[in-house]
């Protein structure tokens, strides 16, 4: 493994500047021992360490952003392990970096004194570069920023959004079903047309003025029931005029067990229909609830 190279440090502490081979101290960041005064001098991150935190630091802020917009699982995003390593290692860079550059702004010796102790007219001063405040303080304070901002902000909308609510208005209450009229029923009565052992051509004949002046009228409203009684009529009318053709003149009816031959009397039934009236409700949806604000319809307090 490539040893590492040493590098000039100067001292926070007593301004002593010496040449070392740099530790590591915490996420990359450089520890030196001073050999004057045995204090530990720390570095700020070399450009390598640097790059890779910034990696991890967008990441993190960008995963967060986009798990915030789409509410990812329902959860604010929170950073977390090495992302919160990567913004306290870019903060700690920060910090090392400007007490760094204080340190080594100018380093002044005294200035030589001659036998009169009388200063000489020209003191010796060393001046190092005034190292600038990196730039990127301003774009780590930004990132950092985001990362806050995205995550309380997510926590607030998904608190939000998980305390919607719907309501049921009640537009008409219940009401008693309505009868609807939709025609007239055909019901047979107690008493019948003919018995057994009555003139046959007669008994036909009553039956078919029946159904003439129940079935064929178009006054009245036909129900489906009606309409299939006027045809079950109509085909016992047609059989019976059949059988009187093999019958003759003075044939009579032939009644079964109950001495009853053909139909009862048929007679006008209205009929209708019940219409149930449910109550009629639409919901109102408060999408957005969180103490005073409220996006929708929230009527609880």
């Amino acid at each position: 493994m490539k040893a590492a190279v040493e590098t000039n440090v100067t001292c926070r502490g007593c301004g002593h500047e010496f040449g070392a081979r740099p530790k590591f101290f915490f996420a990359g960041l450089q520890s030196f021992k001073c050999p004057q005064c045995r204090e530990t001098v720390v570095y700020p991150l070399k450009r390598g360490w640097r790059t890779f935190w910034w990696v991890i630091a967008i990441l993190t802020v960008g995963a967060g952003i986009s798990a915030n917009v789409t509410l990812h699982e329902g959860y604010s995003w929170i950073p977390s392990g090495i992302g919160v390593v990567s913004f306290v290692a870019l903060c700690c860079d920060v910090g090392v970096r400007q007490r760094v550059d204080r340190a080594t702004r100018t380093v002044v010796t005294a200035a030589p004194v001659n036998d009169g102790g009388i200063a000489a007219p020209q003191a010796r001063a060393t001046a190092r570069p005034v190292a600038a405040t990196p730039r990127y303080v301003a774009v780590l304070t930004l990132v950092i920023a985001l990362a806050t901002m995205s995550s309380v902000l997510g926590a607030f909308i998904v608190a939000g959004l998980n305390a919607s609510y719907e309501t049921v208005i009640v537009d008409r209450a219940a009401a008693e079903p309505i009868e609807d009229f939709v025609g007239y029923d055909l019901v047979g009565g107690e008493s019948d047309i003919c018995q057994g052992g009555q003139d046959y051509w007669a008994c036909t004949a009553m039956h078919n003025t029946m159904w003439n002046a129940l079935c064929t009228s178009p006054n009245w409203q036909q129900t489906q029931s009606t309409r299939q009684t006027c045809a079950d009529l109509r085909i016992f009318i047609d059989d019976a005029w059949e059988r009187y053709k093999s019958c003759g003149s003075g044939c009579e009816t032939s009644g079964g067990n109950d001495a009853k031959w053909g139909w009862s009397y048929l007679s006008f039934s209205p009929s209708s229909n019940s219409i149930p009236q449910p109550s009629i409700t639409h919901v109102e949806t408060c999408y957005f609830a969180l103490g005073p604000v409220k996006l929708g319809y929230c009527p609880r307090d």
